[in-house]
């Protein structure tokens, strides 16, 4: 597995941001491609929040406030994940909500170790409920995933 090395909070933070963008595009994209409106949707306002969540990770980066305890390299071990990111574009309906749930976990991750290294108060608040947003989404997918994959028919 590729490792993704972090040596700063600011290169974390740099990170999340790039990867809130990515699934802003990718939710766009799919509310296009997706045949039911009712998906697209759930994916636009999926799209909504990402970008939000991204301005959110910018205003606190901007800050140059994130103060965090740890050590100064920092392996989420995210790798397999960024490899599969640049596929999404072939992908078929089912397999672009396996990568979507995937996405959100990895996000889950990322927010849950920025909130386990936040020293500040404020910010270790934003990042658990941005860990609470994408535990929704991945929840809301993982849904929309059943009733169109696993229901017996």
């Amino acid at each position: 597995m590729e490792k993704i090395i972090f040596k700063t909070a600011d290169e974390v933070l740099q990170y999340a941001i790039e990867r809130e963008e990515e699934a802003r595009d990718f939710y766009l994209e799919w509310a296009e491609k997706v045949m039911r409106p009712e998906i697209g949707d759930v994916l636009k306002e999926f799209a909504a929040e990402e970008a939000k969540h991204k301005e959110l990770l910018e205003n606190v980066r901007r800050g140059n406030d994130f103060a965090h305890a740890g050590s100064s390299v920092i392996d989420l071990k995210l790798g397999d994940y960024h490899r599969e990111t640049d596929i999404h574009h072939e992908l078929n309906y089912q397999q672009a909500l396996q990568l979507a749930i995937k996405r959100e976990m990895v996000a889950q991750q990322l927010y849950l170790f920025l909130a386990s290294i936040s020293e500040n108060g404020k910010h270790r608040e934003l990042f658990d409920g941005l860990y609470k947003e994408e535990s929704k989404h991945k929840e809301r997918l993982e849904l929309m995933y059943d009733d169109d994959f696993m229901r017996e028919n």
